[in-house]
């Protein structure tokens, strides 16, 4: 490369393979668990977690294959709610790339496509592909001894790299997006970014560039394809089976279940076990190994068409779950459930899944697929739809099959148990009329009552009571418990505890005679009344502001803040009232009182006088004798003066003078300050020298009578006229006369005036005096100048002429020139960051470096860091810029530095919500709210029912709850809700309208 500095566009191409720090974040060590790894969206304090990050490669596939099947599901029966939210916060390059990566990985994982290698149309999504050596910051790029890359090149490369395509910020999004997806994915290594790097020369300048970048998405082992591996053992490209087999059982399923929907419920039932028994058999090997619950295959292996991929019985139940709830019919309702099966007397139990199934006739009936397969016990029906011989939820219930014993025993396991109510568990003992879907026997109606007092949080619960006659039948109790205003949706098992309204519901479960039945009852957990002892307040010294009041309380078991209600004391004792405010304000109560507080005023001792090193401001400070945390202080500037001058013989005075301080506790202060003599004041008198006696200058004091002399020269000789052709010492440019004496010039007094720096050679005209004559510039001497452009020290020579020999130096100053710099006003939005001014400079004079300086006052008197300039208001700025070699430094006027507030960020979207229909006969329900928000509001949010909505529907102006109105029809009705973000210091109010559904069925 020795024609690097040549202009010639001169091109040198690496390929270069950069590997991501990405690889740090995802389990690498030392790393920080996956699962602290969070994702920023620009502008908003809302962090996206990432909800695989501490998940394996298989546990991923799980997650996937449940996603898959659930979006097949109707709305609001998803297995996995899906979590699309960090890609909406990327903008610009950002934005572009996810964009493009985005469809491509769902495509990877759906075994569409194969390469994990992208190619970036970089043209599209780059701001900037090459740089010059000084836009990377560096002298040199090219290392011409190692035909290599300069030492910091590198670095300065990937700082560039890094702001043009910030890989690992939309990798961070896509993962938090999209983690099921990412399945295949190798956390471990991290993704490359592959590049060409070019090198040239242009104007003179080096210059780098990358061009043809791509992006490598590393695969895990156990899901990659083995040819693509690699040098360093990376996989590039996924094996398609996977995804494959995965879109193919979805299909399939979901066809099953639209062939059948139609078709009454017992008959819909028998055709999803008849399929499920043609589509796949038994895997009895594996059933030996007693595999765990919890395997994806299970339900893909049912519906994959593949018969070598056979099933246990966890693949049974949860294809026949499956298939019931993919149809959208709500006449049945299908559970799966695990326990045990005991097919002989005195014989161990084998874990067993099986599924339990609520029909029209509002009763509950074993179907075990598993059992009705092939040759087994119940094959083919006698375990569909079954009713129990006898049995309870606590014990298991038994069942007619082929076996030794002559029936089957299937009981819960504790799990289940404790997920269910135990009114979804109980097996009937009637059989279901498969022919004409209705109750063979017909049971009597109940018409349960109950009740429940309230009580005070903190105190034992009430028990509920069911009035007399409410359980004939003598059918199972079951107790439920919400808060009053939240949906049926919230019923638990739980009784509440914390302060609050709620509802009580009583399900009471059907027997032989009887049906079912439901009750509810309001009631009340009343907040209670914190206990604080007694309160008192320590004294305050000579402080009227009541902020600074400690109180205190001799019981502190509720957690709380004591302050007074007062803004203001007076001096002495008095009461004051307080309030109390428990932290925790849904269950207790405010409680107020009065205490007294007593000020005292200040003992202030003798004030304290500091002055300043250069004498410039006197500090005066007084302590408080009560107190030695209250002090006074006041800084005052100083004067001074000479009150007696010093002489050449005697000393002089100057006295320094504070100037009054505000505070009248403090007084003026002084101190004087000796002088020392001055310098004698000479007066010069030159005596000429004669043929008789030498001359000399005589140098006397006009203020005393000290004196010398200097320049002593000889007697005159007398000179005879020069002889032709003689060039003696009167030779010159203006020969001495006969007879006339030559001077020298080194004695003379030159006086020059000092100048100031104007950017040209300063050649002020000095005066000079030899003997008390002014000589004439020119005809008794020239004159020639040194160091007399830039401000500093310049000298002028006189060298003698005629009659004149010798020379003399003087030198004079040059000042540095004034400089100025003024700043125009800026207006910049929050940002949540500090904002320097970046607004207009003009400046004249120095180039030296401009500093800033911040204020918070108009008057520029309060001080504000620049780190602090960030909250929405109005700022003062003034910019110095720093002297130059000739130019003195200068500071600007204040500019006013405006932060406006930012734009709300809220964003919002529709949610639908259900109630059910037979509850919406009897009572007014609430729902959730409709709606859900997308990027965080700023500030109080409230809601309001916009014109247009439907009758039916009211909602909540504090929590946007919609409430459907009781005898509201089966149907579907829309509520437009305005949604308002009240704002804050730093953002803008915001209204959106969003128009919502809610479904009554």
């Amino acid at each position: 490369m020795s024609n690097k500095t040549s202009d010639a566009s001169i091109r040198v191409r690496w390929a270069v393979a950069v590997v991501v720090v990405l690889c740090v974040a995802f389990g690498m060590a030392p790393a920080p668990s996956f699962a602290d790894v969070v994702v920023m969206g620009r502008g908003s304090t809302d962090p996206v977690r990432m909800v695989g990050a501490d998940k394996t490669n298989d546990e991923l596939l799980a997650g996937y294959v449940e996603q898959r099947f659930g979006e097949q599901l109707p709305a609001g029966d998803d297995l996995l709610t899906a979590q699309d939210t960090a890609g909406s916060y990327l903008t610009g390059n950002k934005a572009m790339l996810y964009n493009m990566l985005e469809p491509l990985i769902e495509q990877i994982a759906a075994g569409d496509v194969t390469s994990t290698t992208v190619a970036l149309p970089i043209k599209k999504i780059a701001g900037q592909t090459s740089w010059s050596a000084t836009e990377l910051g560096v002298d040199v790029v090219l290392n011409e001894a190692e035909d290599d890359l300069a030492p910091g090149v590198d670095e300065a490369l990937n700082a560039k790299l890094d702001e043009t395509l910030d890989t690992e910020t939309v990798m961070f999004a896509l993962l938090a997006d999209h983690p099921y997806e990412l399945y295949w994915f190798d956390k471990t290594v991290g993704l490359t970014l592959q590049y060409d790097l070019t090198y040239w020369i242009e104007g003179g300048e080096e210059h780098l560039g990358f061009d043809n970048p791509e992006i490598v998405l590393p695969v895990a082992a156990d899901y990659a394809d083995e040819d693509s591996v690699d040098e360093f053992g990376v996989f590039h490209a996924v094996r398609p089976d996977v995804g494959t087999s995965v879109s193919t059982a979805v299909r399939n399923a979901v066809s099953v279940a639209d062939a059948h929907k139609d078709e009454p419920a017992s008959q819909r039932l028998r055709s999803f076990l008849e399929t499920i028994c043609a589509y796949t058999s038994y895997n009895g090997a594996a059933a030996r190994g007693n595999v765990a619950y919890g395997d994806p295959w299970q339900l893909v292996w049912v519906f994959d068409g593949d018969p070598s991929t056979t099933v246990v019985c966890e693949g049974y139940a949860k294809a026949f779950k499956y298939l019931c709830d993919a149809t959208g019919r709500d006449d049945v309702e299908c559970h799966t459930v695990t326990g045990w099966l005991y097919v002989s007397q005195g014989a161990n139990g084998e874990g067993h899944m099986w599924n339990v199934v609520r029909m029209p006739d509002d009763r509950n009936y074993v179907v075990d697929v598993t059992n009705c397969d092939g040759s087994s016990m119940g094959a083919p029906d006698k375990l569909f739809l079954a009713p129990c011989l006898s049995g309870s939820v606590a014990d298991g219930y038994s069942f007619s099959a082929v076996t030794p014993s002559g029936s089957a025993r299937y009981a819960y396991d504790d799990e289940i148990r404790s997920v269910f109510p135990e009114g979804e568990l109980e097996i009937s003992a009637l059989a279901y009329d498969t022919a004409s879907d209705v109750v063979v026997a017909e049971r009597q109606q109940i018409s349960p009552e109950v009740s429940m007092q309230g009580w005070t949080y903190g105190q034992a619960p009430s028990v509920p009571v069911l009035a007399q006659g409410s359980n004939p039948g003598g059918g199972v109790v079951t107790y439920e418990y919400k808060a009053r205003d939240a949906s049926d949706d919230a019923f638990v098992m739980a009784v509440p505890t914390n302060a609050g309204d709620y509802t009580l519901r009583a399900t009471i479960g059907e027997t032989a005679a009887y049906l079912g039945g439901m009750a509810t009852a309001d009631f009340s957990i009343a907040k209670a009344e914190p206990m604080l002892g007694a309160v008192y307040a320590d004294a305050v010294v000579d402080k009227l502001d009541a902020s600074v009041v400690v109180l205190h309380r001799t019981d502190a078991s509720v957690a709380g803040t004591l302050t007074l209600d007062d803004a203001s004391l007076e001096y002495g004792e008095h009461a004051y009232a307080w309030t109390f405010a428990p932290a925790d304000e849904a269950n207790y109560e405010t409680v107020h009182g009065s205490v007294t507080v007593s000020v005292a005023g200040h003992a202030w001792g003798e004030p304290a006088y500091a002055w300043s090193a250069d004498d410039a401001t006197v500090t005066a400070t007084r302590v408080c004798q009560n107190d030695a945390s209250h002090t006074e202080t006041e800084t005052v500037g100083v004067t001074s003066a000479v009150t007696k001058a010093a002489t050449c013989t005697e000393t002089g005075v100057r006295t320094y003078t504070s100037d009054a301080f505000v505070n009248p506790a403090f007084a003026v202060q002084s101190k004087t300050e000796t002088l020392d003599k001055v310098a004698h004041v000479y007066v010069t008198t030159v005596v000429e020298p004669t043929y008789e006696a030498g001359g000399y200058t005589l140098h006397r004091c006009s203020n005393c009578t000290d004196e010398y002399r200097t320049d002593q020269t000889d007697p005159l000789v007398k000179q005879q006229p020069d002889a032709p052709g003689d060039e003696g010492p009167g030779s010159g440019d203006e020969p001495a006369q006969p007879g006339q004496a030559v001077r020298s010039i080194a004695g003379a007094v030159v006086t020059v005036a000092n100048q100031t720096y104007s950017g040209k050679a300063l050649t002020p005209r000095p005066t000079v005096r030899l003997g008390g004559v002014t000589l004439v510039a020119g005809t008794d001497y020239a004159v020639a100048y040194a160091h007399n452009i830039s401000a500093g020290t310049a000298t002028v020579t006189i060298t003698g002429k005629g009659v004149y020999v010798g020379s003399v130096s003087k030198s004079f100053s040059i000042a540095k020139a004034a400089s100025s710099i003024k700043l125009a006003g800026q207006t910049r939005t929050y940002t949540g960051k500090a904002l320097a001014y970046t607004g207009k400079v003009s400046k004249t004079g120095s180039t030296g470096k401009v500093t800033y300086a911040y204020y918070s006052d108009k008057a520029c008197k309060k001080v504000v860091k620049a780190a602090n300039v960030k909250a929405a208001g109005v700022y003062y700025v003034k910019a110095t810029v720093a002297a130059s070699a000739n130019y003195k430094a200068a500071t600007s006027a204040a500019a006013k530095l405006t932060v406006a507030k930012a734009a709300n960020p809220m964003t919002v979207k529709a949610v639908a919500r259900t109630a059910k229909l037979a509850t919406v006969k009897k009572k007014a329900v609430t729902v959730a709210a409709p709606l859900a928000f997308t990027r965080k509001a700023q500030g109080k949010v409230t809601y309001a029912k916009a014109s247009g909505s439907s009758a039916a529907l009211s909602v909540n102006k504090s929590t946007g709850k919609v409430t459907v109105k009781k005898g509201t029809k089966k149907g579907t009705y829309t509520i437009k809700i305005k949604v308002s973000a009240a704002g804050t210091a730093n953002y803008k109010a915001l209204a959106k309208t969003v128009t919502c559904k809610v479904t009554v069925k």
